[in-house]
């Protein structure tokens, strides 16, 4: 009787993760090149001043997978490149030569006028893996703090990224 308790509540929780992962996978957008027929994955971005999502290239057999963060700040900074992520667990990503691309930006709902920092940059093996392990804590383009804006939603791009492996 206890094996056959245990056998079901190991069933069911790995049914219950399958389904998780499928809800992430589902969220995925797909867009065909219809000139090489290269593929774009893309995830969904959750918020407005404080934006992350990941895209994979598939061309031919070469993926590569990119990270999108930016930050809103009404200040303008000289400084156009960096990039810092710290994990929930206090593991690092660093892109100190990474570019940023600086734009100005009215905010709707009185936010008023500033500026929206924008990084764009690919991703090793290892970052991703780092990012699958832990989720994003916070991060800093340029010298300006973002957080993924809701507080789950960091919980999300562990989710994306596996997702986006398996593509």
């Amino acid at each position: 009787m206890k094996k056959s308790v245990f056998t079901f509540f190991i069933f069911f929780i790995s049914f219950i993760s399958f389904s998780q992962n499928k809800k992430y996978c589902n969220q995925i957008k797909e867009r065909i090149d219809k000139f090489d027929k290269d593929t774009l994955y893309y995830t969904p971005t959750n918020g407005a001043k404080g934006w992350v999502n990941f895209k994979k290239f598939k061309e031919n057999k070469n993926d590569k997978i990119f990270m999108y963060l930016s930050v809103f700040n009404k200040n303008l900074s000289g400084v156009e490149k960096g990039v810092d992520i710290i994990l929930v667990n206090g593991e690092r990503i660093s892109k100190q030569f990474e570019s940023v691309k600086i734009t100005s930006e009215v905010v709707s709902g009185g936010g008023g006028a500033g500026y929206l920092y924008e990084a764009f940059f690919r991703l090793d093996e290892e970052e991703i893996d780092l990012l699958i392990s832990s989720p994003i804590s916070d991060y800093r383009i340029n010298v300006f703090e973002g957080k993924p804006v809701k507080k789950y939603a960091k919980n999300f791009y562990p989710e994306y990224l596996k997702c986006l492996k398996e593509l």
